[in-house]
């Protein structure tokens, strides 16, 4: 069954990271804009917004964290770039040591943050065939492709093409992440049954790039 939505006002921590300080700071004017009443963000709850933020992504040397209940007061903590939005005593104690935490670079257990799993949804992201990296984050290449991007993002292990994927950590999550990604990017209607029989991070490779390719 899905999770019960939580209380209204309920409190969220919101993660953010990058590679360096102007990274972070094009990141965090990305979830302004994401989160704001014509962002995209605004038509998702906010705890699966903030537990795909903290959850679903890697986790930089540069960070902010921010606590928020609604879309708006997150919108405002990050606009002062995080400062004193933990103070209201309405913010559990765990919440205000997890900000604590995460902004000294240790690492949270995010799990036990959330009373029940929430829902992938889409975040800022990087258009592959414009800036082809994530809004903030440095870029490995200008060419960065849909497979590279996912296996930055989820791979758990080493891998070669002929690397099983759930081998590597591409779960199911990460494989609706694609799906979301690959329908905006290609704008054409992505089968998950298509990416549920790739079995390898070649086959991934071949049949991300077809796709990319025909988009064009």
């Amino acid at each position: 069954r899905p999770p019960a939505e939580p209380a209204p006002g309920t409190p969220h921590v919101l993660a953010l990271s990058a590679r360096s300080p102007q990274a972070l700071l094009d990141l965090t004017q990305a979830y302004i804009a994401h989160l704001g009443p014509d962002g995209r963000g605004a038509a998702y709850p906010l705890r699966d917004i903030c537990h795909t933020a903290a959850t679903r992504r890697t986790h930089h040397a540069h960070r902010l964290a921010v606590v928020g209940s609604s879309h708006a007061e997150l919108v405002r903590a990050l606009s002062r770039g995080g400062a004193e939005e933990h103070a209201h005593p309405a913010v559990p104690a765990a919440l205000t040591e997890a900000v604590e935490r995460y902004r000294a670079g240790e690492d949270v257990h995010w799990e036990a943050l959330f009373d029940e799993p929430g829902t992938v949804v889409p975040l800022p992201r990087y258009p592959w065939q414009t800036r082809r990296y994530w809004p903030g984050e440095d870029r490995a290449t200008d060419t960065e492709s849909a497979a590279d991007w996912l296996l930055r993002e989820h791979a758990r292990t080493d891998f070669d093409d002929a690397s099983r994927l759930a081998d590597i950590g591409i779960d199911s999550l990460a494989r609706l992440q694609l799906i979301v990604e690959l329908t905006q990017q290609t704008g054409r209607e992505i089968d998950p049954e298509e990416v549920g029989r790739l079995g390898t991070v070649g086959e991934l490779r071949v049949w991300t790039g077809s796709l990319e390719a025909g988009a064009r």
